[in-house]
């Protein structure tokens, strides 16, 4: 940049005159006839503004009338059991799977139209993990087949809800900037699927409980 736009210009050439700062470069603004950033004749059109994509968020949440003791030692062995279309869950290395670190493969198994069995097999890193906030974070590290973004993190959080003794939980994924609004959308809709399957696992595990207290 010219040596005048140190800290900032005024560019009067751009419509409504607002001012130019130094992250409006030619590549991401230009204007007919500007003084600061001269272009070609044939460019010298209209204001263009190129905009970068931009990562996605996407969180869902529900309640769980169950304990937060309960839902958190379901969640924290991060093993999707709960999901009724995990098969098998593999510990790696000699990692405690239950801290920083610990990577599991998952392997899910699902039925579509005509009986067509699809496999899909993912390795999962345990990123952060606190027994205090009763949350944890984890990253798929490895995906058969690919998932359709670079990277996707993801984050379970529980809170207590004192009135009934109940759980709050939040499941949110950070994407990279390339995640469609397809994937976006998926992501959503296994979340809400993964709340009603934790639901019934844990009335299940309940009423198991329940029979063994009574000898049943």
């Amino acid at each position: 940049l010219p040596p005048s736009l140190g800290e900032k210009a005024a560019c009067a050439c751009v419509p409504l005159r607002f001012p130019c700062s130094l992250s409006l470069t030619p590549s991401l603004l230009f204007a007919p006839d500007c003084q600061l950033f001269p272009l070609p004749f044939h460019q010298r059109t209209r204001p263009v503004i190129s905009l970068s994509p931009m990562s996605s968020r996407v969180q869902e949440s529900a309640v769980i009338e169950h304990p937060i003791e309960d839902v958190w030692r379901c969640i924290r062995a991060l093993d999707f059991k709960f999901l009724p279309d995990v098969t098998k869950v593999e510990i790696e290395g000699n990692v405690d799977p239950n801290t920083v670190g610990g990577v599991r493969k998952i392997t899910y198994e699902s039925f579509e139209g005509k009986g067509k069995k699809t496999v899909t097999e993912q390795r999962v890193k345990v990123l952060e993990i606190s027994d205090v906030n009763h949350s944890i974070t984890y990253d798929i590290i490895e995906s058969t087949p690919p998932i359709k973004v670079m990277s996707a993190i993801f984050t379970i959080k529980l809170n207590r809800i004192t009135l009934g003794n109940m759980t709050y939980i939040s499941w949110e994924t950070d994407f990279s900037n390339d995640a469609s609004q397809e994937v976006i959308v998926d992501s959503k809709y296994k979340k809400l699927e993964g709340f009603s399957a934790l639901k019934a696992f844990m009335q299940k595990m309940a009423q198991k409980s329940g029979y063994e207290a009574r000898g049943m």
